[in-house]
């Protein structure tokens, strides 16, 4: 045991060093020139140049907010959702755990100014400073040349410039809204001198990923070595493994569990609404199909109903995504319980997912999956918000266990349930036939026809058999994209915004450029999610576990199948412009099955290649002890969620309005019923002069046709209300006033 532990401790060490000289090699190197009032600034391959009112005279590092980071320990963020609670975070920033993840992550690390100096108009250096204080002005001359590396960008980092008459320019490098821009206030804005997107250079933002990959690997090996620390000195008193009777025993208990917890978060914690501006879309969109139409006719004040991600276009009013989450919420709709139709879903899907691992790895490893399946804060999370991730799951599932069954024994009927589960999969979220299809559904559909021999007629009957329901799901997608943008090849989502597309290049994205450099800035940003949000565990540790079949060497055909679908989730949505982070990294969401099933692996790598050290020292119970030792370690993850991280999910969402920083209640206008928040007022038109308030509070209350009881409006502008009296002349007229962080529905005139 000496000699792997010795060589373990080497591997994590050569492993962290290797991040760091990656960091300390390839910073974000910033250069600034004065001359009088003009200046130059090149920052990662870009330069330009302004004119100041006076001369710079002196530059101060500007400290970072505490606490601050792009994904805080509670699965708060500062990227997208806006969570982050710095008040929280600074009273148990002296716990024991917060300490364990600020040490995980060497959180002292990040957004670095390193290795400041400032030469003079004869190259001569009057300042060096490799550490520069936060906050400490440091004298320039004129003319002058400034040169600083900025490590591990993460959070925001600024430099203020500060001229003869002691006013401040305030130089900013914010990797998360790719900008990098000068100008007089603390936040972007039309006073800006100079703005210019970021990253562009590869190499910066390769060693800021390649730190984390590396922190990663050198966790997962702790893990192997705390576990072989414990293995020995473990008695092995029991010896029980865990086999089919026990799984579907437990199976609707766990079940159980799921769709109660997720039923808690539709109704408790998101009070049965959408929050997120897809969800927003989808439910517009859900409605339009419940009252029996494909597209509705525009709104008479068009201004009036803004709807996320819509369009008009040849007198049609729709959405751009795909009809199959929304004709599942349509279901729902006309159920009268729409809010359960994704809990149900998730529910579904973790079945399949059990079925699947307990054919491909037995039932030890089923019942792992159904436990993480069943806690997981990315999926009870996803399970409440009216997103098209959970139905996109349910098919992806579907096709998992077909395939499953076809590898185990091939039959056309399972091929044909492989080709359901990808058309509807195409349906809902044209993504997961694509990476599903090349990885796990190919490689299940080859050991079948290999291992079986399978006929030629059967396997032709078998092709045509998953290829015919594939095409119908193709039929149906382009007969949609026809009846809405009138030709089959144009999406829906093209004519909101034709930015919206994969690739590289100028004009990708509503930030219009998109990078390999920021590719890698937005995996990293995803990882990072996925390692607290995937299972509630400590930094890391949910990205280490399913790494452990391939770096403990002990990976099978279905390991490598699910590695490739992970990995061609993260390399794929590396070409896309926004890292979409939303209840966790919700783009790789429908790898959630392999992620699941690969954590389970881990465990049991983990549990086999310690019973081999321990076999190899001659112990007796080696296997058991092993098994006993990452049991415990298991365990101890699963407490971190159970008793820390899921709770506190449903406390930092609980009334979350989707608005940053804003949580107004609804007065007792707004009624819950069954289906969700209703209107109880008569006869109404409710109008909001914020646009932020009118969308993310009443636009989902709003009817398909604009007849129902109440109709809630945004109106910006005067123009917007003489449409509205016009439209609406037969209604009472309220506005919305937040008053003392309630949302109040008053009588207004007209």
């Amino acid at each position: 045991m000496v000699a792997p532990a010795v060589l373990l401790v080497a591997l994590i060490v050569v492993l962290l060093a290797i991040g760091r000289l990656l960091v300390d090699t390839l910073p974000v190197a910033v250069v600034i020139t004065g001359d009088g009032t003009d200046l130059t600034l090149t920052v990662d391959g870009t330069t330009q140049r302004v004119s100041t009112v006076r001369p710079i005279v002196a530059v101060r590092p500007v400290a970072p907010e505490p606490f601050r980071r792009e994904h805080a320990i509670d699965g708060t963020d500062s990227t997208n959702m806006l969570t982050i609670d710095f008040p929280y975070l600074r009273d148990v920033a002296a716990s024991p755990y917060f300490q364990l993840q600020a040490w995980l992550r060497e959180d002292w690390r990040y957004s670095q100014w390193k290795h400041l100096e400032v030469r003079d108009a004869a190259g001569t250096p009057t300042v060096q400073d490799a550490e520069p204080l936060d906050n400490v002005a440091l004298p320039l001359p004129n003319p002058f040349r400034l040169t600083i590396d900025l490590q591990r960008p993460e959070i925001p980092r600024a430099l203020d410039f500060l001229d003869t008459e002691h006013q401040v320019l305030i130089f900013e490098i914010n990797r998360n809204d790719k900008f990098v821009r000068l100008g007089p206030n603390r936040l972007h804005d039309q006073g800006d001198l100079a703005f210019w997107y970021f990253p562009r250079e590869v190499l910066p933002a390769f060693a800021t990923f390649a730190d984390v990959l590396t922190r990663v690997l050198a966790l997962a090996l702790a893990l192997a070595l705390l576990a072989g620390l414990l293995a020995l000195v473990l008695p092995a008193p029991v010896r029980w493994q865990p086999g089919t009777r026990t799984l579907y025993l437990v199976l609707p208990v766990g079940l159980t569990v799921f769709l109660c917890l997720s039923a808690y978060v539709a109704v408790a914690v998101f009070d049965r609404a959408p929050h997120i501006l897809d969800a927003l879309a989808y439910l517009h969109q859900a409605r339009t199909f419940a009252a029996g139409e494909l597209a509705l006719p525009p709104s008479p004040v068009r201004d009036a109903f803004p709807v996320p991600f819509s369009a008009i276009f040849n007198d049609h009013w729709f959405v751009q995504y795909p009809p199959g989450t929304a004709a599942l919420l349509a279901v729902g709709i006309v159920a009268g319980v729409p809010w359960l139709v994704q809990p149900v879903l998730g529910t579904g899907a973790i079945v399949l997912m059990v079925l699947a691992a307990r054919r491909q790895y037995g039932p030890g490893a089923a019942l792992v999956v159904l436990v993480l399946a069943a806690s997981s804060p990315f999926l009870l999370l996803n399970a409440g918000a009216f997103l098209s991730h959970v139905p996109a799951l349910f098919f992806a599932t579907v096709a998992l266990y077909g395939v499953t069954r076809y590898a185990e024994r091939p039959a056309t009927r399972w091929a044909a349930v492989v080709g359901v589960g990808l058309g509807l999969g195409l349906l809902t979220r044209e993504v997961v036939t694509v990476l599903y299809g090349v990885t796990i559904v190919t490689a299940g559909l080859a050991h079948g026809v290999l291992t079986e021999g399978r006929t030629r007629r059967a396997v032709l009957a078998d092709g045509a058999a998953l290829f015919g329901a594939l095409a119908t799901a193709g039929i149906v997608y382009v007969a949609y994209n026809a009846a809405l943008t009138g030709d089959p090849l144009i999406l829906p989502r093209l004519l909101v915004d034709g930015r919206d597309r994969y690739g590289f290049g100028q004009g990708v994205g509503f930030y219009n450029e998109h990078t390999v450099a920021a590719g890698l800035v937005n995996t990293e940003q995803q990882l990072v999610s996925l390692s607290f949000m995937l299972a509630g565990w400590p930094f890391g540790v949910s990205l280490a576990v399913p790494l452990l079949p391939f770096i403990l060497r002990r990976r099978s055909g279905w390991d490598l199948a699910h590695g490739g679908l992970v990995g061609l989730y993260v390399v794929s949505y590396a070409a896309y412009y926004y890292h979409g982070i939303a209840f966790g990294p919700r783009y790789y969401f429908e790898a959630l099955p392999s992620l699941l099933i690969l954590t389970a692996r881990g465990f049991w790598a983990l549990a086999a290649a310690v019973a081999t050290w321990l076999a190899s020292l001659g112990l007796y119970g080696g296997w058991w002890r092993a098994q006993q030792a990452v049991g415990i370690i298991a365990v101890a993850l699963l407490a971190c969620n159970a008793l820390y991280f899921l709770p506190r999910q449903f406390d930092v969402y609980t009334g979350y309005s989707g608005i940053p920083g804003n949580r107004p209640a609804l007065d007792d206008t707004i009624v819950r019923t069954v289906a969700g928040r209703a209107s109880s007022l008569d006869g109404a038109l409710v109008v909001s002069t914020d646009w932020w308030v009118h969308v993310m509070y009443f636009s989902a209350l709003n009817c398909p046709r604009l007849d129902c009881p109440t109709v809630f409006v945004y109106a910006g502008n005067d123009a917007t209300r003489d449409g509205l009296r016009a439209a609406f002349s037969g209604r009472r007229w309220y506005e919305v006033h937040d008053r003392a962080g309630v949302l109040r529905i008053e009588p207004a005139l007209p």
